[in-house]
C-alpha cells in the first residue's frame, strides 16, 4: 500500500504498532459516535480494529508532519452500492485537530490517488444527516449529492440512521493526470448552477472568487492554465 504525502500530512498503511496512537483519539466520545461507531475502550480494542478492519482494506493512518502524531484515519472500502471499479471513502479525525482543514487536505490526496493511480471510475461517500463537519469536507472536495437513503444502517447504540450519499466521477476531476492549480476554485466551479456556467471564463473565475470571498487577483490564473 502506497504512502501518500501532503503539505502537512503523511498517510501510511496501518500496522498493529499504531494501536496506542489510534486509541488516543478514538476513545474520545465526540469522535466515533458521529460516524456511528463506539469510542474505543482500550489500546487492545484499537489493535483488533486495525487487524480486522483497517489492514484488509486500503486504510491509511494520518500523521501530522510537525510532531509525528497519529491524528486520524482515512480509507477506501468496497462500494456497497456499485461495481468493482468504484470505492467508498471514509475518515475520522482527532477532535483537537478539527477546524484546521486537515481532513480536507487528506481527502483530496486520497481522491487524487484513487482516480490517477488506481484508475477508479467513481468514489462515493455517505454520512449522517446531522454530521455537519463531515459534510463540510465533502463540499470542499467537490462531491455531488445523490440523495438520502432512509434507515441505511444501524449504529452501535441500535439506532437506525439515514445516510446522505455523495459521489464523484473520474471525468469530473480535472486534476487527473496533473495537479490542480487550485482545488478550491475547481470545487466551487462544480457547485455553481447551469445559468452561471454559461458565463465567459473570465467572468466565471470572477464569480467563483466572489463566492469564496477572495479577490480574483489571488488566483493569478489565466484561461490557458486554469483548471476550468
Amino acid at each position: 500500500m502506497k504512502t501518500l504525502e501532503t503539505e502537512r500530512l503523511i498517510l501510511r498503511a496501518y500496522t498493529e504498532e499504531d494501536a496506542q496512537g489510534l486509541y488516543e483519539y478514538a476513545k474520545d466520545p465526540d469522535v466515533g459516535p458521529r460516524a456511528g461507531w463506539k469510542p474505543h475502550e482500550s489500546a487492545e480494542e484499537s489493535r483488533e480494529i486495525i487487524r480486522t478492519m483497517f489492514m484488509p482494506v486500503e486504510a491509511w493512518a494520518i500523521f501530522l508532519k510537525e510532531d509525528g502524531r497519529l491524528i486520524g484515519t482515512i480509507g477506501l472500502e468496497n462500494d456497497r452500492h456499485r461495481d468493482e471499479n468504484s470505492r467508498e471513502i471514509g475518515y475520522s479525525l482527532a477532535k483537537d485537530m478539527w477546524g484546521r482543514g486537515l481532513m480536507t487536505e487528506a481527502c483530496r490526496e486520497v481522491l487524487r490517488f484513487a482516480f490517477e493511480e488506481l484508475g477508479l471510475a467513481l468514489v462515493g461517500i455517505c454520512t449522517a444527516p446531522d454530521n455537519e463537519r463531515s459534510q463540510g469536507v465533502i463540499r470542499k472536495c467537490g462531491f455531488v449529492y445523490e440523495g438520502t437513503i432512509r434507515h441505511s444502517y444501524e449504529t452501535w447504540t441500535g439506532v437506525c440512521r439515514d445516510s446522505r450519499c455523495y459521489s464523484m466521477l473520474r471525468e469530473e476531476v480535472p486534476c487527473c493526470g496533473k495537479k490542480p492549480r487550485n482545488w478550491e476554485l475547481w470545487t466551487a466551479a462544480l457547485q455553481i448552477n447551469s445559468r452561471q456556467r454559461e458565463l465567459s471564463p473570465n467572468k466565471l473565475i470572477s464569480f467563483v472568487s466572489y463566492k469564496l470571498k477572495l479577490p480574483t487577483s489571488k488566483w493569478e490564473l489565466n484561461i490557458e492554465n486554469s483548471i476550468l
